[in-house]
């Protein structure tokens, strides 16, 4: 995979990404056209971290080449759907985007400083320190990771466009804590990455108020029956 400070080269050829782009009204085509424009001028740094653009990955849709999609905004009412391939960002198509209310503003900040606090207290492992931390020897250095996450091992979350471990699932031996897989079988589907993350990071009623991250090992037990009763309560 290239640098991510390679520059981003756009391909714009979607028949649906370009129905929809020519059928917008100026104001909007002006602000979209600027934005084009100006992810030409970024490298792929830039974009990961660009408060504006708002990258984030969408995991209910799936890419021509099998790659994660990601979310973009822009302009104030549009974002667009795409995917990373090599040095290119392939637009798939356009869409507006509702006006968020007041409360869903706030949520969304307490969301963005919540995984920011998370990612300076927690430490987190890429796909091939995974490997090195269980000795792995194979010759594609993410295939164990993505085959633990595969298998609802382990999970991951997104930051600044790529995938990290939290380094919490994982005992000193490297592998995968086997109290993590049972807290995502009880979650199932809904498990998402940074829903999950937090879940292990916040105090927790069924467990007198502590964090299951603080009981993985003591108590990994109750770790599990909290994520049980959780996932019933919401049923």
């Amino acid at each position: 995979m290239p640098a991510r400070s390679s520059r981003v080269l756009l391909d714009l050829n979607s028949p649906a990404f370009q129905d929809t782009l020519f059928s917008l009204e100026l104001p909007d085509l002006r602000q979209v056209i600027g934005s084009l424009r100006r992810l030409r001028a970024q490298d792929w740094q830039g974009v990961y971290g660009h408060t504006g653009f708002q990258w984030e990955a969408i995991d209910h849709i799936q890419t021509p080449n099998g790659t994660k999609a990601y979310s973009i905004r822009l302009s104030r009412r549009i974002r667009a759907i795409a995917y990373r391939e090599g040095d290119y960002l392939r637009l798939v198509s356009l869409h507006p985007v509702e006006e968020p209310s007041a409360a869903e503003i706030l949520q969304l900040r307490r969301n963005a400083e919540a995984r920011k606090a998370f990612l300076a207290e927690y430490g987190t492992l890429t796909s091939k320190q995974v490997a090195e931390l269980v000795g792995s020897r194979a010759t594609n250095r993410a295939a164990l990771a993505n085959r633990w996450k595969a298998q609802g091992r382990i999970f991951a979350i997104e930051a600044g466009g790529r995938s990290l471990f939290p380094a919490f699932q994982f005992a000193q031996d490297g592998q995968a804590r086997l109290v993590v897989a049972e807290v995502l079988a009880a979650f199932g589907p809904k498990a998402a990455g940074w829903q999950t993350a937090l879940w292990f990071t916040g105090a927790n009623g069924w467990l007198g108020a502590k964090r299951p991250v603080d009981l993985l090992e003591s108590a990994p037990e109750s770790v599990a029956a909290a994520a049980r009763r959780e996932a019933a309560a919401f049923d």
